[in-house]
């Protein structure tokens, strides 16, 4: 869950530009914050489609937006979502066994378990993909592989680290001072 929320100072700054138009003041932050977690959220699923080889996440799917009100000034973008099935990254079937690529640039792996089974395609009557990999030595019981979910990608996005070396929480903190400025400029025009 991923917060955007505005200083109290901010209001304090606000209400010294607008001297006169108090009411205005809060408004402004409230439209500050909204357009920022809109932008946000979109700065996110795109950056987390250039690190992944996620094929079509619907990020905007798992990710909702709780909008900001004059009351409550704080936004919030909760990701939510199960792991997705390992044919949504980029994935292969040569005759050795799948191979697979979850972040762009770390190169296909073959999927092969503790006990030394490979991975296997299979397509269902619907044209539903899975990769499938058998957990013991007898045919059954089978397992569905999984890469990281939506959810997983945006936050190691947000915070930064291993997937990506910046860190978009810096970012998003920038574009929330550039949308107050925006909506200062608006009140006092207006």
């Amino acid at each position: 869950m991923i917060v955007v929320r505005a200083d109290p100072k901010d209001l304090e700054r606000i209400l010294r530009k607008l001297q006169g138009l108090g009411k205005e003041a809060p408004k402004a932050i409230r439209n500050a914050v909204n357009d920022t977690a809109v932008s946000a959220r979109k700065l996110l699923a795109r950056q987390a489609q250039q690190q992944y080889t996620v094929k079509s996440g619907g990020f905007n799917k798992h990710a909702r937006i709780k909008k900001a009100t004059v009351s409550k000034l704080a936004a919030v973008i909760s990701v939510h979502g199960k792991p997705l099935t390992q044919p949504r990254f980029h994935t292969t079937v040569p005759k050795s066994g799948v191979k697979t690529e979850v972040l762009k640039g770390g190169g296909l792996k073959e999927l092969v378990n503790r006990a030394g089974n490979k991975a296997f395609l299979q397509t269902g009557n619907n044209g539903n993909r899975l990769v499938l990999q058998r957990i013991g030595k007898g045919r059954t019981p089978l397992h569905s592989a999984h890469g990281p979910s939506v959810a997983k990608m945006i936050e190691k996005v947000y915070n930064g680290g291993r997937v990506t070396d910046e860190a978009l929480k810096d970012q998003i903190a920038q574009l929330y001072q550039v949308n107050l400025q925006k909506q200062i400029d608006r009140a006092v025009k207006g």
